[in-house]
């Protein structure tokens, strides 16, 4: 099982750098289209859809999202901030579960909360992917969140004692939590020297702006992976699909990335760096 999901994961990092550095811009767009519209079939049946048909309605309805939301950018920065403080809503959703399942727990309000989902992160991209030092930009994302999840697996493994939501992910803790903040943190250090950051001041101030970002960036990507968790086990799942060996299914790798990404690029828009 773990060499399955190794051998994966090298796959998934070699396709993810020959996006990033060998796509073209129409290039990179289809194929974060294609990745989000797997994830959005996999979402579709979390939310209760059984029918192929409907399940291929939404996910009509999803692609029709995406090019909307792509030629209409003057909508960005609300659709971004509305991520943000979805995943806020999100992790009440988290602290509360069970309770008030019965309140959101419908297929209508779980359709849509698969759209807030997924689409501030493909608005996101879009807007890193414009900029022109979207490379670095993109690498350092995937570095710190990557970062935030081995840290939390290590220190969760080596200290963990006190459980962050026992009711949604019994195995997660505190301890966790915090080392995956400090790696993610770690990551941005060692990457700052090497940043270009054009005429951005890296002084003190700025560099204890960045630390917080990268904790709260942290904080975001836990909080899409414990939503995803809740999902599945309210639909009594294991993964959310089986295209990928080992992993699951595509939301299974990328609820982090879903979360983190609208602070992310919020952050670097309020900085000035795109």
């Amino acid at each position: 099982m773990l060499k399955q999901r190794v051998i994966t994961a090298c796959v998934l990092l070699l396709v993810l750098f020959v996006a990033v550095l060998g796509f073209p811009v129409v290039g990179f767009q289809i194929f974060i289209a294609l990745m989000l519209a797997l994830a959005a079939w996999e979402w579709s049946r979390l939310a209760g859809l059984q029918l192929k048909l409907w399940r291929l309605l939404y996910l009509a309805v999803f692609l029709a999202l995406l090019y909307l939301i792509r030629v209409n950018a003057e909508t960005a920065g609300f659709i971004v901030t509305l991520g943000i403080l979805w995943w806020l809503l999100a992790w009440v959703l988290i602290k509360l579960y069970p309770a008030f399942t019965l309140v959101w727990h419908r297929m209508p309000l779980l359709l849509a909360m698969g759209l807030l989902v997924l689409l501030p992160g493909w608005l996101s991209l879009l807007y890193l992917r414009d900029s022109p030092d979207f490379r670095q930009y993109v690498f350092l994302f995937f570095a710190m969140v990557a970062a935030a999840d081995i840290g939390a697996y290590f220190s969760g493994k080596k200290f963990g004692r006190h459980k962050l939501s026992p009711t949604v992910s019994p195995n997660k803790t505190w301890e966790g939590f915090a080392g995956g903040v400090f790696a993610c943190c770690v990551v941005l250090w060692l990457s700052l020297p090497f940043l270009d950051l054009g005429a951005f001041e890296l002084d003190i101030a700025a560099v204890l702006t960045a630390t917080s970002g990268a904790a709260f960036l942290a904080g975001y990507s836990v909080v899409g992976d414990l939503f995803e968790s809740m999902m599945k086990r309210q639909a009594n799942v294991k993964d959310s699909g089986t295209l990928l060996p080992g992993h699951g299914g595509v939301l299974d790798r990328i609820d982090s990335m879903t979360a983190a990404l609208p602070l992310y690029t919020l952050v670097l828009m309020w900085a000035g760096l795109i």
